[in-house]
């Protein structure tokens, strides 16, 4: 499959394309994109290199705000869009109760680094 270059895109349509913003668009061969408007229904072969897009979250919602009108989940994956779905539908007294675990645990995890560090570098 050939891939088309922007100076083709920009003569074959008029339509914003949010993927040209992509920083890794030049390198890129995703074929299912979650900023191309028709994700998630694009085609995924067995023979592509990449089947997945790894550019990181925060990048894609950036460029998915910029483009809302033409991509429904704002560049999220549908397994991030459908967690920010349920995050959406929740009441704000189990989101509530649930960051505040989130907090206890990271607390516990940072602590528990402390320690190991100080125990590797001899300190304890």
């Amino acid at each position: 499959m050939t891939r088309m270059s922007e100076k083709d895109i920009k003569v074959s349509s008029d339509k914003k394309l949010p993927f040209l913003k992509c920083p890794r668009y030049k390198s890129c061969s995703v074929n299912n994109c979650p900023l191309d408007p028709c994700y998630p229904y694009g085609y995924v072969d067995k023979r592509d290199y990449e089947k997945k897009c790894t550019l990181a979250k925060p990048y894609r919602s950036r460029i998915g705000k910029q483009f809302s009108d033409i991509l429904p989940r704002g560049g999220l994956t549908t397994s991030e869009y459908a967690g920010r779905k349920s995050w959406d539908e929740m009441s704000e007294q189990k989101r509530s109760k649930i960051t505040e675990e989130g907090k206890k645990r990271l607390k516990a995890l940072h602590l528990k680094n402390k320690i190991g560090d100080s125990y590797l570098s001899g300190e304890v």
